[in-house]
């Protein structure tokens, strides 16, 4: 048997191959002990029933009224169940349970908090139990004593009812008397009540008569109207041939006054396109006198700046060979004590000329600031109404046309053109020459 076990590998090779059996790990203590407690509250919750059975969540009764109510517990049926009642069931025999593993870890520890824990689980889902059994069956587990202790309750009840009907007679009079006083009471409203409404109803009345009153003064009012205005209809009626033809006579002689309106708006809008064209050519040469005016009044300042400075440096050569000839002459004729009294002297002359050059450097940037206002651009009015022009007449404009500086702007003041001369470019002309 061997030998022919063995043939076929004499043959064949059986390849090398290395193969890994794969590790599972053993699982802890306490997952298997979760698996098998879940296992248990699903067995105990009945879910094998639930998936042969299929029954419902809840179930549904009828009242005494016909209105529908949910029920949880399946009555009279111990081998049958809803799915919630079955789940409820399984987790107090769950609870149950624990109760008995910690009294088997307590047997150790000896710990009595551990132990109380423990019984009252137990002691609990015992009568919980046993409670759900009594709603599916009522009478489940009751002996004579428990009738009797029903009797004895039930008796118990109705001397209990008995006194507090005996309570109720005892304070029945004060009672009628309390609700005969509210009825007195009531009474006095109630006719307060009804003379209130008589007053009401009697005003009622009289508005209603001042109404119908004036509905029907309206009414003959209207009627009045209506008299007037037909009776007007057939004057205007009579009336619309006398007038038809003096309407189309005056719509003829509007027509005509239209017309000549229109010929002379015509004529006015002529003229004035051309006003404004002659206006625009002489903006345009006033413009350019404007620009070479500028101009010259630039160089001529320019000039007056160059002849300031060399007036100035003049005198400041002056004054350096006065000083000069004064010390030479000093020199000659004064002792020491003269030539201390000099040196002062030369230091204040020297602060004096200090105070002189630095006044030169301010009238120096007053004539730049100067120089920069006339750079910038000059604003030119054009005016499109055509009054401007006739007030050009006025004695007003031949006096400023009389002033000697000014008299290039102000001319051009009549033709409607503004242009700033400062009195200070005016000022240094006068000088100048």
């Amino acid at each position: 048997m061997e030998s022919l076990i063995e043939l076929p590998f004499n043959f064949l090779k059986c390849p090398k191959m290395k193969l890994k059996v794969p590790n599972i790990s053993k699982p802890s203590p306490m997952t298997m002990f979760s698996v098998i407690f879940f296992s248990y509250f699903l067995v105990s919750s009945g879910i094998i029933y639930d998936l042969i059975q299929n029954p419902p969540s809840i179930g549904y009764e009828r009242d005494e009224r016909g209105n529908s109510r949910p029920v949880v517990f399946q009555m009279y049926r111990i081998n049958g169940q809803y799915i919630i009642e079955g789940l409820s069931a399984g987790f107090i025999f769950l609870l149950g349970a624990l109760g008995y593993i910690i009294l088997d870890l307590n047997a150790k520890k000896n710990n009595s908090y551990l132990f109380a824990i423990g019984l009252a689980l137990i002691v609990a889902t015992y009568n919980i139990a046993i409670v759900f059994i009594r709603m599916k069956i009522p009478e489940y587990l009751r002996d004579r004593n428990d009738q009797l202790n029903d009797q004895n309750l039930s008796l118990f009840r109705i001397i209990y009812d008995m006194r507090e009907l005996m309570v109720k007679f005892y304070n029945f009079p004060k009672k009628e008397k309390y609700l005969l006083s509210e009825l007195d009471s009531k009474d006095i409203e109630i006719q307060d009540i009804k003379n209130k409404l008589n007053q009401d109803l009697i005003n009622l009345e009289k508005k209603l008569n001042q109404q119908i009153e004036k509905e029907n003064n309206e009414s003959k009012s209207k009627q009045i109207l209506i008299d007037g205005l037909q009776k007007t209809i057939q004057d205007i009626e009579s009336q619309k041939f006398i007038d038809n033809n003096e309407y189309e006579n005056r719509i003829q002689e509007y027509k005509i006054k239209i017309q000549e309106y229109q010929e002379k708006l015509n004529d006015r809008l002529k003229s004035e396109t051309r006003l404004k064209d002659e206006l625009q050519l002489v903006l345009n040469s006033k413009n350019d006198e404007i620009i070479n005016l500028e101009q010259g009044k630039k160089e001529f300042e320019k000039q007056i700046g160059e002849i300031n400075r060399e007036n100035e440096q003049l005198k400041i050569k002056l004054s350096n060979y006065q000083q000069k000839i004064l010390q030479y002459q000093q020199r000659q004729h004064q002792p020491q004590q003269q030539q201390q009294q000099q040196q002062q002297q030369q230091q204040q002359q020297q602060q004096q000329q200090q105070q002189q050059q630095q006044q030169q450097q301010q009238q120096q940037q007053q004539q730049q600031n100067q120089q920069q206002q006339y750079h910038q651009p000059i604003v030119v009015q054009n005016p499109l109404h055509l009054n401007n022009n006739n007030n050009s007449n006025t004695p007003n404009a031949n006096n400023n046309n009389s002033g000697g500086g000014g008299g290039n702007g102000n001319h051009l003041n009549n033709y409607g053109i503004s242009v700033p001369i400062k009195k200070s470019s005016l000022s240094t002309r006068k000088s100048f020459n």
